[in-house]
């Protein structure tokens, strides 16, 4: 399933990139995947202005498998997750929540050795 990275924080005149990014996934029982994302975020301002530097904010979620895919069913999954502000409030964080509640399909066909995948959903932020 694809993992998006919280989008870096942006004001008015200023860019902002989060890079590198800690993540942790970690597999609690059969289709069921923990994740944790710590991101560093910098924050710049135009012409020169000052450049903040700070944790960005935490991204908690979970990725579960509700089917798995055979011959004709589709794998059907979700991957809910959330943010928390960083602990120190800088213009390196968003400093609010967000939530994100996606559906996802996904079905392969053809040869092992020739699959074809496509895969798709939506959900609700």
């Amino acid at each position: 399933m694809p993992l998006n990275f919280p989008t870096a924080p942006q004001e008015r005149g200023r860019n902002a990139l989060e890079v590198p990014a800690y993540e942790v996934n970690y597999g609690v029982v059969p289709n069921v995947q923990l994740h944790l994302v710590l991101p560093l975020t910098a924050s710049f301002a135009p012409m020169g202005g000052p450049t903040n530097f700070g944790m960005g904010d935490t991204e908690l979620g979970a990725k579960v498998r509700f089917v798995k895919e055979t011959k004709r069913v589709p794998r059907l999954a979700s991957s809910p997750s959330s943010s928390c502000p960083a602990a120190t409030r800088t213009r390196a964080s968003a400093w609010h929540n967000w939530y994100r509640m996606p559906l996802w399909l996904q079905k392969s066909w053809g040869p092992e050795d020739r699959q074809w995948t496509s895969y798709g959903g939506g959900g609700e932020w």
